[in-house]
């Protein structure tokens, strides 16, 4: 495919998300039953794959994030809207049963977020710059520096609400109640540069009805969406077991003549691709002092050599962007 035409491919993604009713992303949602929130919930255990993504509470309330560094956590911008203090953000690792706090010395929002959906959902990312390491019992995520590609099957993991997705949201979110599911990436749309900045999914129930983009479902027990707490939900790809992390989940809604429940089947989910925003990050951190080893952040060689093989053999190419 030419540059020309993956722009224009770009560029109709784009407009697909022109037609969904947007707003800050609502949790990590269940099917019906006899799927449950209680059988999505992540243990918090060391041994989890998942014990690197926390929690964050400021006085607007709980939401999601994902540490990138030893003292970094990344989130989204709009989670830190009402611009609180440093003091009054904490941030909640779930690595073992007891959940150890640590504070905020300050946070950075990335220079182009000027607000949700101001004039674009992109740029909604904002680092996190912890007083103290995280807990040992953690970890850090490699962030990708490769797009994924459209039909990519993700795992999503956040600290929002949930509910089933016959019905909509059930179950508050908590600071300590992590919990996980998938979905596809429908849609990849790119900003007038070319970079890939956005992508979006639906939720797909057992019908036809709920397929608004690309299909069909998951599974019942496996397919998911957001709901409120969900900004800042890590968007991961497994590259030869390892988690890496490709998004950050930051909005929902619905679609033109579709269910506006938050959370149903049939409703919208989307984020940030962080493959275009992996340099800010990493320059964010390093001008922090408290850089880690080359091999935390970004993307390690031998992973962007997975993900390169990986894109080569259309991984998991279940689901296309749709062309002009």
């Amino acid at each position: 495919m030419s540059l020309r035409s993956a722009r224009r491919q770009a560029m109709a993604a784009a407009a697909l998300l022109c037609g969904v009713t947007l707003q800050p992303s609502w949790a990590v949602m269940a099917g019906a039953a006899p799927d449950s929130p209680a059988a999505r919930v992540d243990a918090n255990a060391a041994t989890s794959l998942w014990r690197g993504v926390v929690s964050v509470q400021t006085p607007a309330g709980v939401f999601s994030g994902v540490a990138v560094g030893r003292r970094h956590v990344l989130t989204a911008a709009h989670v830190l809207d009402t611009s609180p203090a440093p003091a009054d953000v904490v941030v909640f690792f779930n690595a073992s049963p007891v959940a150890v706090a640590v504070g905020a010395a300050r946070y950075t929002r990335h220079p182009a977020y000027v607000g949700f959906g101001v004039p674009t959902l992109a740029n909604d990312l904002a680092l996190i710059e912890l007083v103290a390491d995280r807990p040992s019992a953690s970890t850090s995520y490699a962030i990708a520096t490769l797009p994924p590609i459209a039909g990519t099957t993700v795992t999503v993991v956040g600290y929002g609400a949930s509910g089933h997705g016959d019905i909509g949201v059930s179950v508050a979110r908590s600071t300590s109640v992590k919990r996980i599911g998938a979905n596809a990436l429908d849609v990849l749309a790119a900003d007038a540069e070319g970079v890939i900045r956005l992508f979006q999914w639906d939720f797909d129930g057992p019908t036809a009805a709920t397929n608004f983009r690309g299909g069909p479902t998951l599974g019942n027990g496996v397919e998911t969406t957001l709901a409120a707490g969900d900004s800042g939900a890590g968007v991961f790809q497994i590259v030869s077991g390892v988690p890496v992390l490709a998004g950050l989940a930051s909005f929902s809604g619905a679609f033109a003549g579709g269910p506006s429940g938050q959370g149903v089947f049939g409703t919208a989910g989307g984020g940030q691709v962080l493959a275009g925003y992996a340099t800010w990050i990493r320059d964010v951190i390093a001008a922090s002092g408290h850089a880690d080893p080359v091999e935390d952040v970004p993307l390690p060689g031998w992973a962007v050599l997975a993900l390169a093989v990986a894109m080569a053999g259309r991984l998991t190419w279940r689901r296309r962007v749709a062309s002009g």
